[in-house]
């Protein structure tokens, strides 16, 4: 289970100074090197009150901040991030198939980043200037993100083996995009 939330800012004419939070007590920032663990799901536990839901042992959050900026050339570009938030998700199980589920869930959060990436690219090479326009993609893009989120939770539901299918799928994709990944020292 996952939530998604969005924050914009707008900055004009050059980017704005923005320290970039790699990990902290709250924040995990996306990294192929830096898987999740259980000590990362920091929320306050929560015991599921229907029985038919009681596979729900565990959930994460993934946040994606964004800015759109206009460059000195007057394109429009993005800086854009997927952060897992720490104090918001939450285990009630320690065991390595569910935390496995969740780094997915981390994971497809990642992929529609570079999936945004790629897209405010490729309206740059249009020469599209509207922030609405890239708003609206973005946003469609967020939305295809959580349709893709409950597609992966209803199809491996209590069975891993389709799990790990979804697995090598994501890492696929993710592969796929690897040049719309984010580099810290890259800003």
């Amino acid at each position: 289970m996952k939530y998604f939330i969005i924050i914009l800012c707008l900055a004009f004419y050059g980017s704005f100074a923005q320290e970039v939070v790699v990990e902290n007590d709250s924040l995990l920032l996306w990294q192929k090197d830096r898987k999740l663990t259980w000590d990362d799901f920091k929320g306050v536990k929560q015991q599921p009150e229907d029985v038919h839901l009681i596979h729900k042992v565990a959930e994460s959050s993934m946040i994606f901040p964004y800015s759109f900026i206009y460059t000195e050339d007057k394109t429009l570009g993005i800086n854009i991030k997927c952060y897992f938030e720490k104090f918001i998700a939450w285990t009630i199980t320690n065991d390595i198939e569910t935390l496995e589920h969740e780094q997915i869930h981390f994971n497809i959060a990642e992929l529609y980043t570079r999936k945004i990436r790629q897209c405010v690219k490729s309206l740059q090479d249009e020469g599209i200037l509207d922030v609405n326009a890239y708003v609206k993609e973005v946003n469609a893009l967020v939305a295809n993100c959580n349709k893709y989120q409950d597609k992966y939770d209803n199809e491996v539901l209590l069975n891993y083996d389709r799990q790990q299918e979804w697995q090598e799928r994501v890492a696929k994709e993710l592969e796929a995009l690897k040049e719309y990944k984010y580099i810290p020292d890259s800003e």
